[in-house]
């Protein structure tokens, strides 16, 4: 009782995700259908379009397999960690850090040269006018 419960709960929150993953294969379908009758009666292009139409529809199922199949709880493309984290990586996290702040401070010593030098850039031009 309590399987078949969660089972239509299931159902019902995926209900958009199932009907929208059926129409666009059949219209995927339909297009490539379309498209093969239009290369057999000589169009050279349509023959790129028969074979497009169904990697669309594979790619509309397997999008559905995913999203109908993740854990709700974690969220869209979240993954358990494929092992504990030791303290080796907390001290690599340590020195990413270090690492990035020393280089945001070595940008912002590069803009304010930057700035730096506009600002006497823009003074001489100013005492030429006068």
């Amino acid at each position: 009782m309590r399987l078949l419960r969660s089972l239509r709960t299931k159902v019902r929150e995926n209900l958009a995700l199932h009907l929208l993953a059926l129409f666009v294969v059949a219209g995927c379908s339909t297009a490539a259908w379309w498209q093969l009758g239009r290369a057999l009666g000589g169009n050279g292009l349509s023959w790129a379009y028969v074979f497009e139409w169904p990697f669309f529809a594979m790619y509309a199922v397997w999008m559905w397999w995913k999203l109908s199949h993740e854990d709700k709880a974690q969220g869209p493309g979240a993954r358990a960690p494929s092992r504990p984290r030791s303290p080796e990586d907390d001290e690599a996290d340590r020195v990413a850090a270090e690492r990035l702040a020393a280089y945001n401070q070595y940008l912002a010593a590069l803009a304010a040269a930057d700035r730096e030098r506009q600002r006497q850039r823009g003074e001489r031009r100013g005492h030429a006018r006068h």
